[in-house]
């Protein structure tokens, strides 16, 4: 007899490897989907690039202050300016460089935010940012200003060199004191013992 076919046995084994085949092929599709979503998240590194170039603002700056939702970091030495401009989609930074007429530079920090908010008080903001994913994030600056922390430190220290300088004068005018009693404490002895002796 012609054999031109498969038999029952060969065609179930066949079925079997192939939908082992085609299982394994779907889980390992849908695992590169999951790395591949999970590689191509850049939330959390464009967070940290705007985080770590606020930091630098803010360390470069000699001045921090916020005002109508935007954070202003300027440098009196060097000439320039800063602006955080907080926008409902994005973050961005305009800047001012050194001499009147300079143009401005624009640079993007962030964008693809769904909100914001700024919080202020005498000392600090408090800056939180809801990004695409849905991550809270919050930053928080301590408001500075150099000129007015200098002239807080000079009246500091002169009033610390005032209190010195009297304390060291009721000293001295304890020792004087002190001095003149023991003085007069001796001259009180000479003369009685001058009128003991006389």
């Amino acid at each position: 007899m012609n054999k031109k076919g498969f038999t029952l046995i060969e065609i179930i084994v066949s079925l079997f490897l192939l939908s082992i085949f085609v299982t394994l092929l779907a889980a390992i599709i849908n695992l590169t989907a999951t790395i591949s979503k999970s590689m191509l998240d850049f939330t959390d590194y464009e967070y940290a690039l705007m985080h770590k170039n606020m930091m630098d603002y803010y360390e470069e700056s000699d001045s921090v202050n916020v005002k109508n939702n935007k954070i202003y970091f300027s440098n009196k030495e060097e000439d320039w300016d800063h602006e955080i401009v907080f926008t409902s989609k994005k973050i961005y930074k305009k800047t001012r460089n050194k001499g009147n007429y300079s143009a401005r530079g624009y640079s993007l920090l962030l964008e693809n935010i769904t909100s914001y908010e700024i919080n202020s008080d005498n000392n600090f903001s408090e800056i939180t940012i809801v990004d695409r994913g849905g991550k809270k994030r919050t930053l928080r600056l301590r408001l500075k200003d150099e000129e007015k922390e200098k002239k807080e430190l000079e009246e500091k220290k002169k009033k610390e060199k005032e209190e010195n300088e009297k304390k060291k004068l009721e000293e001295e005018n304890k020792d004087t004191e002190e001095k003149q009693e023991i003085s007069d404490a001796n001259e009180k002895e000479i003369n009685s013992e001058s009128m003991n002796a006389g």
